[in-house]
């Protein structure tokens, strides 16, 4: 799903860097296997709404590569933005 590189003003994000949450939930409804879907989120709030509406396993695109490290602590819930994620007994499954 298209985003700017700045996470503002198109695609799922508005001029403010805020979900259209309208969008994203006309999206879910009709994509049947949204786990096969690429999010772009170049922004940590982008980045951590996606994670907790889709999981730790969404596939996040256009991340700074010196924000890597960042994304992988929500997606293990080691960020209080992401803490929940840590408190799940199954384990995290990444699909190449």
């Amino acid at each position: 799903m298209e985003a700017r590189e700045s996470g503002i003003g198109v695609g799922l994000f508005d001029e403010n860097g805020n979900c259209r949450e309208e969008l994203l939930d006309t999206i879910a409804r009709t994509v049947s296997d949204t786990g096969r879907l690429m999010w772009e989120a170049p922004l940590k709030s982008q980045q951590a709404l996606l994670l907790k509406r889709f999981g730790p396993a969404v596939h996040l695109g256009n991340i700074p590569p010196a924000e890597a490290l960042s994304v992988e602590t929500m997606r293990r819930g080691l960020r209080s933005d992401t803490f929940e994620f840590g408190m799940r007994p199954e384990p995290i499954v990444y699909m190449i």
